[in-house]
C-alpha cells in the first residue's frame, strides 16, 4: 500500500486542499495499477529464473521456473483412463435456490460421495476424449474443473455448498476428491533423462491451435517423463502424391517450440509451451532437447 506523509502550513488555502485531494483520488487507482503491474506477468519469460545448481539435483538445470509467479500458466487439469471412472463419481442431483447453473456460495445436492472425511471436491465436466492423431489409440478422458464445493452435510443425498465458480456448474456435473496441483516452488527446467518421442493429444481448452504459454496433453506418462523434463516440439513432414506417377513424398520434419513437463500422470503428462515459432497443433511430435 502507498501511503502519503504531508505537513500542510495552517495558513494553506482550503480551495487549493480540495483541488489536491480530488486529484489524489482519482490518481491513486493509476499509482496502484502500475505498482502492482509488475505482479502480475503478461508473458511467461518474466517467471524465469537464471541458470542454478541445486543442491537436491545431480545436473545443472538449464533455467527455472518461479511456480508462483507462473501459476496462471499452469492448468489443473484432471485426466481419467476410461469413462467407467467417470461414471462412479459422485454427482450434481441440484441446487437449492432452483438454479440451472450454480452460484458461488448457493447450496446444492449431491448423491455418491462415500467418504466423509473428504470436505472438498472439485466440480469437473467431461471436456474431450483423447485419441493419437489417426484415432487408433485411445488415452483417457480430460475432466475441466469448474468450481470448488464444500461439503456440509452428509447423509442419502449430501448437502455441499459452492465456495468457488470458476465456469458452469451444473447438475450431473462430477464431484472429485481435491488433488490440486502440487509444484515445487522453482521448477528446474532441463534435459529428459532418456530419449524420448511421443506426439500431442490435445490443446488445453480443446483449441485447434496453441502457442507459447498454452498447455498441451501429450501422450508421454509417468514412466517415461519427470517434472521439469525439456521437450522439443516438431511437425511431422506431411505427404505428397506425385500426380504423374503416384510415388509418395514426405516434406522435411521442423521444430516449431518448445515445453516442459509440469504435471504427470499414468500414460499421459501435461505441459506448457515455453516457446513457438509457428503454430502448434495435435498430432505434432514431441522428442526429447538433448544436452
Amino acid at each position: 500500500m502507498l501511503t502519503f506523509n504531508l505537513k500542510i502550513p495552517m495558513n494553506f488555502p482550503k480551495f487549493l486542499l480540495i483541488i489536491i485531494a480530488v486529484s489524489l483520488i482519482h490518481l491513486s487507482p493509476i499509482c496502484l495499477a502500475k505498482t502492482h503491474e509488475k505482479f502480475i506477468p503478461n508473458d511467461l519469460s518474466t517467471c524465469i529464473l537464471k541458470p542454478q545448481m541445486r543442491a537436491s539435483s545431480s545436473f545443472e538445470a538449464e533455467f527455472a521456473i518461479d511456480t508462483h509467479c507462473a501459476h496462471k500458466f499452469f492448468v489443473d487439469l484432471i485426466i481419467l483412463k476410461n469413462e467407467q471412472q467417470l461414471t462412479k463419481l459422485p454427482y450434481i442431483v441440484g441446487f437449492d435456490q432452483g438454479h440451472l447453473l450454480g452460484q458461488q456460495g448457493e447450496l446444492f445436492y449431491a448423491k455418491g460421495i462415500l467418504d466423509e472425511d473428504n470436505l472438498s471436491f472439485l466440480v469437473g465436466k467431461l471436456q474431450s476424449k483423447l485419441f493419437n492423431a489417426d484415432n487408433s489409440q485411445y488415452y483417457g478422458i480430460t475432466i475441466e474443473p469448474q468450481g470448488l464445493a464444500i461439503l456440509e452435510k452428509f447423509d442419502q443425498i449430501q448437502s455441499l455448498r459452492l465456495a468457488e465458480v470458476y465456469g458452469t456448474v451444473q447438475t450431473a456435473d462430477r464431484l472429485f476428491y481435491v488433488n490440486k496441483l502440487n509444484l515445487p516452488p522453482v521448477l528446474e527446467v532441463k534435459p529428459p533423462k532418456k530419449s524420448l518421442q511421443g506426439e500431442i493429444l490435445a490443446i488445453y481448452e480443446a483449441r485447434a491451435v496453441g502457442s507459447v504459454n498454452q498447455s498441451i496433453i501429450i501422450n508421454l506418462g509417468a514412466d517415461e517423463v519427470q517434472l521439469g523434463d525439456k521437450l522439443a516440439l516438431r511437425s511431422f513432414g506431411r505427404k505428397l502424391e506425385d500426380p504423374f506417377t503416384k510415388d509418395l513424398y514426405k516434406t522435411p520434419t521442423s521444430i516449431k517450440g518448445e515445453a516442459v513437463v509440469y504435471k504427470i500422470f499414468e500414460n499421459v503428462a501435461l505441459a506448457l509451451v515455453l516457446n513457438s515459432e509457428s503454430s502448434i497443433k495435435k498430432g505434432d511430435e514431441v522428442i526429447s532437447v538433448l544436452k
